[in-house]
């Protein structure tokens, strides 16, 4: 089909022109289908906001942050990637028969260069683990292969953006983070206002229905008393409530007291980007335990582990 010829054409790198009987055709509720256009949607995101970004800052803006000659011309190359991703999976969807998702309606923090490095760093970290999350749930060998070398991408932009622009570590731990379809969304909710109704028939079920926004209140330093803030904070000690640090495959947890305060556990120094969770019990964090959040905290750390 024309789908991997498009990937051998548009996207050389990826991989020469597979045999046509590989994609399946799409039928209502098709798994790899849905899991195309989730994916689909959060790379136009992504498209977006580098269009905007680089729309709205130029090369002098970028100066006058602090960044180095180099850096708005690596974000360009970044946004290409993007055009690239996002030309890839709509043909993929287009191959399969199926309606492709259309584009939200978006809200980014562009107050200068540096809020949109901050932001672009915080939203590949996010893409990577869900396209880390996706990996588990694709049937078709070829999609499988094609998403993890988006993946792959994802995360060497964030490591770019935190390690040559903030001086700060370009991995966190020695695993990358997985994210179900529905906590990558969460995740990413903060940059999304609106979106067509027709995402619920045309992605993975619940995906894009994000669980309840949490908010990290004050600075996280280990050791000391951390705070966060979500829907029913007031009643989180009588109910029991988790917060949970997840990076890699290590997952971390402190009890909420009644105003959402907390210790932050000491074994979250040095890691890196944690997705930070609340969860009704102490068990893994799984889509049915979850309260509130994700959201996304990094605990930077030097080249000398510290």
């Amino acid at each position: 089909m024309r789908f991997f010829a498009f990937l051998a054409v548009a996207l050389p790198t990826l991989a020469a022109a597979t045999p046509t009987s590989i994609v399946p055709r799409w039928n209502h509720g098709d798994s790899d289908t849905m899991i195309l256009n989730f994916e689909l949607a959060i790379s136009q995101l992504e498209n977006a906001f580098y269009d905007e970004g680089l729309r709205r800052f130029d090369q002098n803006a970028f100066r006058r942050a602090g960044f180095p000659n180099f850096a708005r011309g690596r974000f360009r190359e970044i946004q290409q990637h993007e055009r690239e991703h996002t030309d890839f999976l709509r043909e993929a969807v287009r191959e399969s028969g199926a309606d492709t998702i259309n584009r939200c309606r978006y809200r980014f923090p562009l107050e200068n260069p540096r809020t949109f490095a901050r932001a672009s760093l915080d939203i590949s970290t996010i893409v990577a683990a869900a396209f880390t999350g996706a990996l588990g749930h694709l049937e078709n060998r070829e999609y499988s292969v094609a998403n993890g070398m988006i993946l792959s991408v994802e995360a060497r932009q964030a490591g770019w953006v935190n390690s040559a622009l903030f001086k700060k570590n370009p991995w966190n731990t020695a695993f990358d983070t997985s994210l179900t379809f529905r906590q990558a969304w969460t995740a990413l909710s903060r940059f999304i206002e609106t979106c067509p109704p027709e995402y619920e028939e045309l992605v993975p079920p619940q995906s894009t229905n994000a669980f309840p926004r949490l908010e990290v209140v004050c600075r996280l330093i280990p050791g000391q008393r951390g705070q966060v803030r979500f829907r029913g904070v007031e009643d989180c000690e009588r109910r029991g409530l988790y917060v949970v640090f997840k990076t890699g495959m290590q997952e971390v947890r402190a009890r909420l007291q009644k105003d959402g305060s907390f210790i932050v556990p000491r074994e979250v120094a040095n890691t890196g980007a944690n997705f930070i969770f609340v969860t009704s019990n102490d068990k893994p964090v799984c889509d049915e335990n979850i309260v509130a959040g994700p959201t996304l905290y990094q605990f930077d750390f030097s080249s000398y582990d510290n």
